[in-house]
């Protein structure tokens, strides 16, 4: 039914990324789920959906993506270099994550590689980071605390109606 689309499968998936950088989630989503039923077998479309969903920083859907896409190609770096960074920003599978981004360093794909490197100079330098002086020296907050300034005992409103200004005070 769609054969004569099967050529324009790359020009869509290069679109749905396209739409991403012009953060246009509802064409890209659109795109990519075209990408799903011109080939249903080919990895791509749900590499686009991973890829949407990490730029949405929504982890879990990008996760299931990958995880998709994946099954249709168990040996694709770029949907294993995606999940490495939805699982090193994700607080219980951050180790996981790191490892799978280290294995990716180490491709011939120089974007798989160059992918994984930059995400793992981000989790070093953010997500793994020693908290600062700053933050050291001040203090934890536990329950409630008292508070520094004191509650007033009433408020000024000013209102405005057309050009005239009005003032009201209410009193607590």
């Amino acid at each position: 039914m769609f054969q004569k689309y099967q050529k324009d499968f790359a020009l869509l998936l290069e679109s749905g990324f396209i739409a991403i950088n012009q953060t246009d989630a509802d064409s890209a989503k659109k795109i990519f789920a075209a990408c799903n039923v011109l080939k249903p077998n080919n990895a791509f479309g749900d590499i686009g959906f991973a890829f949407l969903y990490l730029h949405l920083l929504d982890l879990s859907k990008a996760l299931t993506y990958c995880q998709n896409a994946l099954k249709k190609d168990s040996k694709n770096e770029m949907a294993n270099t995606i999940m490495g960074i939805c699982k090193a920003m994700t607080l219980k599978q951050s180790p996981e994550g790191e490892k799978i981004l280290i294995e990716m360093a180490k491709s011939d794909n120089t974007f798989v590689k160059k992918s994984a490197d930059i995400a793992l100079q981000f989790i070093d330098k953010f997500i793994k980071k020693a908290p600062s002086p700053v933050e050291l020296a001040q203090p934890v907050k536990k329950g409630k605390e008292k508070r520094k300034k004191p509650i007033p005992k009433s408020k000024v409103f000013i209102a405005r109606a057309g050009n005239k200004f009005f003032s009201f005070e209410i009193k607590f």
